[in-house]
């Protein structure tokens, strides 16, 4: 399992628009990334734990950067991070970063993520 503890700092507001908003993370000090993919995992917020969904990598489908970004769609929850610390374990690997047709097949991919991931959380805490 990879663990990124890192500041959240301002995106693009892409997926904010598109009605996910992620917390987009400061990897400027990393050395070593984790595989390039969308990942279930685990966020620690004030000591609280939430589920998310994890891209690590590019997004070709919302723009044609090669920059590696790692942003968290966190589940249930929708307060402002910017500037605060945040945990994100890398607990399941969910598929591998793809190029969708449009935005509507993108929202309907995180949408299956985030019901699969809450699903092996379900499976784990049994």
């Amino acid at each position: 399992m990879d663990i990124i503890e890192s500041k959240v700092i301002h995106g693009k507001g892409k997926g904010k628009s598109m009605g996910f908003a992620t917390a987009n993370q400061d990897i400027s000090n990393l050395k070593v990334y984790p595989k390039n993919g969308v990942y279930a995992s685990l966020v620690w917020i004030d000591k609280q734990k939430y589920i998310g969904i994890t891209n690590v990598g590019t997004r070709p489908t919302v723009d044609n950067d090669k920059d590696i970004t790692i942003e968290t769609h966190i589940l249930h929850y929708d307060k402002d991070l910017y500037g605060k610390t945040i945990k994100v374990e890398l607990y399941y690997y969910l598929r591998d970063i793809k190029k969708f047709v449009n935005k509507k097949e993108l929202l309907q991919q995180i949408e299956q993520d985030s019901l699969e991931a809450e699903q092996l959380f379900k499976e784990k805490d049994q």
